[in-house]
């Protein structure tokens, strides 16, 4: 019983410490593009491109 007269202090404390780093996040739009780096992959580069490009021709 005794137990509980620390973890509950505790437990408000680790409530208190989410609480704020969500706040923090929604403050400096962690948010905001959500599906951006997701999509990225699918993007190829041009660069990468041309190099497979240079390559099949000197395979040639």
């Amino acid at each position: 019983m005794y137990a509980l007269i620390y973890l509950i202090p505790i437990a408000f404390l680790v409530v208190l410490l989410i609480a704020f780093g969500m706040i923090w996040s929604i403050h400096n739009d962690q948010f905001e593009d959500l599906e951006g780096a997701a999509n990225s992959i699918f993007k190829e580069d041009v660069q990468d491109v041309k190099n497979i490009k240079a390559q099949k021709k000197s395979q040639i």
